[in-house]
């Protein structure tokens, strides 16, 4: 499948145990690996079916945690501009053969994204499916001033919708008709919530999901949550800390509509 720039494009799991990493990512949504080289370390591949869903990236130091990348034509341009906007380089550029140039960025918020400039593979193969990434969404104190970087840097147009859980509704970013991802504002009475993206990946049945997640060693963030007319879905940390929430949509995305194969 082709990623339209300006669009989320790649998960990354960055993590300082990959072996651990592998093996409950592998438990739990049934993923395969493909290794491949990085720039002084492996670099693997998380594959249903043989298509690309997400990746991994060793670490020497730092917590593990998810990473949504977004497609850009220009990559070194785009951290420049980026600059301008107040935001900073996360991590230096890296090459991953055959797959990407990718690096990282800090926004004005603290808030980590990755820019993924394709070179022999536009990102995942494989989104929406059970096992792999539906959604990516921000929560921000300050949505309107995250708009405005996030709009200058990938031209995303922000629209409002009404959810009933929240006070101030659900800001949804767009490249054209696409709809690219989405913004909450953290509520007062949520408590030391910190600003971060977050990476939903689409599953068909959240108990068994977070009863896995339990058995494999990790734990609950918050507890499962049902959003009208969207689906129900649930905050989880997996062995290593890391954040990730399960999704199980109230209509489930298809081969057709994905232009990916589906998991048996």
């Amino acid at each position: 499948m082709q990623h339209t720039l300006g669009t989320f494009c790649f998960a990354e799991l960055v993590s300082p145990n990959p072996d651990s990493a592998l093996q409950f990512y592998g438990d739990l949504f049934g993923w395969t690996v493909e290794e491949v080289p990085g720039p002084s370390h492996p670099y693997w591949l998380f594959q249903i079916e043989g298509r690309v869903v997400a990746g991994l990236r060793p670490i020497q130091r730092g917590r593990q945690r998810w990473i949504p990348f977004i497609a850009v034509e220009r990559l070194d341009e785009t951290v420049a501009q980026a600059e301008r906007l107040g935001g900073r380089t996360g991590h230096e550029p890296f090459d991953v053969s055959g797959v990407a140039r990718m690096t990282t960025i800090v926004d004005p918020h603290e808030r980590l994204v990755g820019l993924w400039q394709a070179n022999g593979r536009s990102g995942a193969e494989r989104q929406e499916l059970p096992g792999s990434m539906w959604w990516v969404e921000m929560l921000a104190h300050d949505v309107i001033g995250a708009t405005h970087f996030y709009s200058r840097l990938f031209g995303w147009k922000a629209s409002e919708r009404p959810l009933g859980h929240l006070t101030h509704g659900y800001t949804v970013y767009s490249v054209g008709t696409e709809s690219v991802g989405g913004a909450i504002k953290i509520q007062q009475n949520w408590g030391k919530v910190p600003e971060r993206w977050q990476v939903l990946f689409a599953v068909t049945d959240l108990d068994r999901i977070i009863d896995q997640t339990h058995g494999l060693g990790g734990s609950d963030d918050l507890p499962p949550i049902e959003i009208p007319d969207v689906g129900r879905c649930a905050s989880l940390l997996d062995d290593g800390k890391g954040l990730f929430i399960a999704m199980q949509p109230k209509r489930p995305a298809t081969p057709d509509t994905t232009g990916a194969s589906s998991s048996s």
